[in-house]
C-alpha cells in the first residue's frame, strides 16, 4: 500500500470505522438501523423485521459497487461520509426510524481523515476479480447488478 493508503488505514481504525466493517471482508455481518433514506424509486425495504436494519455491507471492492448503502440512494463515497456525518449525533434521516433506534455504534469521522480512508478503501480493489453473472443464486431472488 501506498503512504496515504496506510494513513487511511490507521484513520480507519483511529475513527473506529472497523466496529462494524471488520474481518476479511471488512464485515461484522450484523444488523444496523443507520436511518438511510428511501430512495423514492423503488418502493420502502423497512429491512429486517421492519425495523430499518440492514447488515454491514462488506468493503471488499467498494470503489468498484456504487452506487451505496441498500437502496442505492448514495452515488459516491464522499457522499456516504457525508452521510455518516449527519447522523454521527443521532439524526435520523429516514422518516421512519427515530432517533434514539439509530445504530448505538454510529460515529462522526475526522473531515481531516476522509480522503485518505478513500485512498485506504480503495487499497481494498481488485480489478480482476469474477465478474461473471449467475443465471441464479441460491436464494432464489432476481439476479442484477452492474458489474
Amino acid at each position: 500500500m501506498t503512504a496515504i493508503q496506510i494513513q487511511g488505514m490507521k484513520a480507519f481504525q483511529a475513527n473506529r470505522c472497523n466496529g462494524c466493517h471488520s474481518g476479511a471482508m471488512f464485515s461484522d455481518y450484523q444488523l444496523h438501523v443507520l436511518s438511510v433514506p428511501d430512495n423514492g424509486k423503488l418502493p420502502t425495504d423497512a429491512g429486517a423485521n421492519s425495523t430499518y436494519a440492514f447488515r454491514t455491507a462488506g468493503l471488499r471492492n467498494v470503489s468498484l459497487t456504487a452506487p451505496y448503502m441498500h437502496s442505492g440512494v448514495l452515488g459516491s463515497l464522499n457522499q456516504v461520509f457525508d452521510f455518516y456525518d449527519r447522523i454521527g449525533d443521532r439524526h435520523s434521516e429516514n422518516i421512519h426510524v427515530a432517533d434514539d433506534k439509530l445504530d448505538g455504534k454510529l460515529r462522526h469521522i475526522n473531515n481531516n481523515d476522509r480522503d485518505a480512508i478513500i485512498q485506504f478503501l480503495n487499497a481494498l480493489t481488485d480489478t480482476n476479480f469474477d465478474k461473471t453473472i449467475p443465471a441464479s443464486v441460491p436464494s432464489n431472488l432476481r439476479v442484477g447488478g452492474n458489474l
